[in-house]
This record gives structure tokens, C-alpha cells and sequence, in this order.
């Protein structure tokens, strides 16, 4: 920055919305193919096959269920790790954007208008947990600060400009 005075111009509420929503589409994709792959090894190596007499039926129907239950919390954590890998990874990228905010054309800096490290990232990760948590409030707020901030961005000390 130096002493040039930079314009910078914060990525408002609903292109932010938008490259949330494409972040999602590809993060589905994602999840799906992943579901895809990972299922079915998960139950082969999950129990194989179980015999069921008269008098254990309850016994092993609530074991099947159980272990496919634990086989599908096994594939979600998965996608959780992935899901905080992408917007941790991406944000502290040379990109400093997700696919949907480089789509959009916004990136996210720190309050130096510089690139976030992964911990920064991974912070804002976690703070945006807490913006949806408040009823989204901690999202609305983009649309009422004047430099575009949500709680998760004021807790991260970060911003979401448009490429220059």
C-alpha cells in the first residue's frame, strides 16, 4: 500500500451468497462422489455378512443398523474434513478464494489487504460456524457494515474485496 491511496471496493452480501451457493454445488459433488467411493469399502470392511436365527433377530437387525449408522458418520466426518480442507486451503491459497468467490471475482485478505495464512483460514472457518449458529445473524451483518464484514470476518480480523 505505501503511501498510494488503494481503492478497494468489499464484496457485498449477495455475491458473496452466490459464491457460497456455487461453493456448496462443488462441495456436493464432492461429497457425493466421495459417498460413492468410500460406501461401499466402508461396508465390506464393516461386518460382512451376519446370520440371523429366530431367537437373535433384534440383536443383529440393531447391530446392522448400528454399524451402517457408524459407517455413515464415518463418511460424514470425511466430508466435514474435507469441507474445512477447501475453505481453510483455498482462502490461504495463492487464490485467496474458494472456486465460488474466484468465479464471483472477490478473494479474502487480512486487515493488511494481504493474503491469510491457514491458521487465519481455519479461524474463519470456525468462526463462521458461529455466524449461522446466531441465526444467521453473524451473515446479515455483511449487508450492514460499512466494509462488508460478517462476525466471522471481525473475529478473523479479515475482508472479501473484489480482485483488482
Amino acid at each position: 500500500m505505501g503511501d498510494k491511496k488503494m481503492s478497494v471496493h468489499y464484496g457485498g452480501f449477495w455475491i458473496r451468497l452466490v459464491a457460497f451457493f456455487i461453493d456448496r454445488i462443488v462441495l456436493g459433488a464432492i461429497g457425493f462422489a466421495l459417498g460413492v467411493v468410500l460406501m461401499p469399502i466402508m461396508m465390506v470392511g464393516g461386518g460382512g455378512t451376519m446370520t440371523m436365527t429366530e431367537g437373535n433377530q433384534m440383536m443383529t437387525a440393531f447391530a446392522g443398523s448400528s454399524a451402517l449408522m457408524g459407517m455413515g458418520l464415518g463418511v460424514q466426518l470425511i466430508i466435514l474434513i474435507v469441507d474445512v480442507l477447501y475453505f481453510s486451503l483455498l482462502q490461504s491459497s495463492s487464490w485467496q478464494a474458494t472456486i465460488g468467490m474466484k468465479v464471483c471475482g472477490i478473494k479474502v485478505v487480512g486487515l493488511d489487504y494481504q493474503r491469510i495464512s491457514f491458521l487465519r483460514a481455519l479461524g474463519r472457518y470456525a468462526a463462521s460456524i458461529l455466524s449461522g449458529i446466531i441465526l444467521m445473524i453473524g451473515y446479515l451483518m455483511i449487508a450492514f457494515t460499512e466494509k462488508k464484514q460478517g462476525l466471522h470476518d471481525k473475529l478473523a480480523e479479515t475482508y472479501v474485496v473484489w480482485k483488482s
